[in-house]
């Protein structure tokens, strides 16, 4: 089975017979090719690749679509969809690759009406194709080569004005309060730290919080320079003091002798301190300011964090989350550290998209991503310590080194048992 979505460019400027290819989309016509981003998106419309004009007006039309939907989606501009006929727009279609299911083509009339006309066995007289506007047929084919109108049935029309209709009803308040929530707590940490200074429980939420804005970042496709150099502020000059902190409770379970642990929890101070210094200092000037431009900015655009797009992107995701199956302790840790990472990017988005949506998507999914990337973090805390620790000879008794590395090795085979015992069980997650 094969579906065609056909897309008819929003309005542009007026007719220019010199400058036709270089019409723009006017201000309506921005909105209404949003709007028809939005309602495919209610739709949860499949789409494979996604074929354009290069007249300016299409191409517009195409990028305010993939504003909201389709983001990853492989676009291919054709000049055959600006002046061709319906036999041109049939040539194109039967040399799509026969892995493709789903084609959306963004085009003009009248070429696209008698398209439309064809495709329906229908007179095109008959047939109405207005700007912003979507017709969509169904082919009862594997083959794009066999579409052809004795094989095709319409599935949908609509057009602008019952677009806008439908998202009228659309509900965004949840995903609002979502963003809200997150800003409101971003303040609140933010004024926490300048009134009490850095700690590990205050720093440990202040990334997490960091986090949850990336994730926010990259499901809404709305990128901000500003925001993403505070958090990178921010991650580095608070990672060194966290991986201190953590390390010096490993210490306190493997370093019987106390001289490793009571010298890392004297550098944790320290740390501590010269964090507080810092970020103190970024915390008194204007540090709010990038959160709130963007909480500003995705609030106005919240029609970017549709359900479908979200979740096909957090699918999308899941599906490329593989690491090696032979993979063992002694191999490339690089690829263990990127495989934890991802799981942790993917965490955050599927939270997010739970606090915005009712049911159980992803329970199970983030389950066990939690899993892995706690599981994971612990053997690199443990492994960035062993070699820590190691380079301390002329410091520690070369005794107390060796006893509290077994130790801290331990805990690693230990952790590296429970999540190859986890990858068995779990083979979606392996290559």
């Amino acid at each position: 089975m094969k579906e065609i979505i056909l897309i008819r460019h929003a309005t542009a400027e007026a007719q220019d017979v010199e400058n036709d290819l270089s019409r723009k989309l006017v201000s309506k016509g921005l909105k209404e090719s949003l709007n028809v981003g939005l309602f495919l998106a209610k739709l949860r419309k499949e789409v494979d690749i996604i074929l354009i004009s290069h007249a300016d007006r299409a191409v517009e039309t195409a990028d305010q679509i993939q504003s909201i939907v389709y983001r990853k989606i492989k676009r291919k501009i054709d000049m055959d969809l600006y002046s061709g006929g319906v036999d041109d727009y049939l040539k194109v279609i039967h040399k799509l690759e026969d892995n493709h299911q789903n084609v959306l083509i963004i085009g003009h009339n009248p070429v696209l009406k008698e398209l439309a006309a064809y495709f329906a066995n229908s007179n095109s007289a008959g047939i109405s194709f207005p700007k912003a506007s979507i017709y969509g047929f169904s082919f009862d084919s594997d083959q794009w080569q066999e579409v052809e109108n004795a094989h095709s049935q319409l599935s949908f029309f609509i057009n602008r004005e019952s677009i806008e209709s439908v998202l009228s009803h659309t509900d965004e308040k949840k995903i609002f309060e979502s963003i809200k929530k997150l800003y409101s707590t971003t303040q609140k940490l933010l004024k926490r730290a300048k009134r009490e200074g850095f700690n590990m429980g205050i720093t440990h939420d202040i990334r997490i919080m960091n986090r949850r804005w990336l994730s926010l970042t990259e499901l809404s496709g709305c990128d901000s320079e500003a925001l993403k150099t505070a958090i990178d502020t921010v991650m580095q000059t608070t990672g060194k003091y966290r991986d201190r902190c953590v390390q010096t409770k490993i210490l306190k379970k493997t370093n019987h002798d106390r001289s490793i642990y009571n010298y890392w929890k004297k550098k944790k101070t320290k740390q501590k301190k010269q964090l507080a210094k810092t970020l103190g200092n970024k915390v008194k000037e204007d540090f709010i300011s990038p959160y709130t431009d963007y909480y500003q900015k995705i609030s106005n655009e919240i029609e970017r964090l549709s359900d479908f797009e979200m979740k096909r992107d957090i699918q999308e995701s899941l599906d490329q989350l593989k690491i090696n199956s032979h993979l063992t302790l002694e191999d490339n840790k690089t690829e263990l550290h990127e495989f934890r990472l991802k799981a942790k990017d993917i965490r955050y988005k599927i939270e997010f998209y739970q606090e915005t949506n009712t049911g159980d998507a992803f329970e199970a999914e983030l389950e066990k991503l939690i899993f892995l990337q706690k599981s994971l973090g612990k053997m690199r805390d443990y492994e960035k310590l062993i070699k820590k620790i190691t380079k301390q000879s002329e410091r520690f008794d070369k005794e107390e080194i060796q006893d509290t590395v077994l130790n801290i090795q331990k805990l690693l085979q230990e952790k590296w048992l429970e999540i190859s015992n986890f990858l068995e069980n779990n083979p979606d997650f392996t290559i």
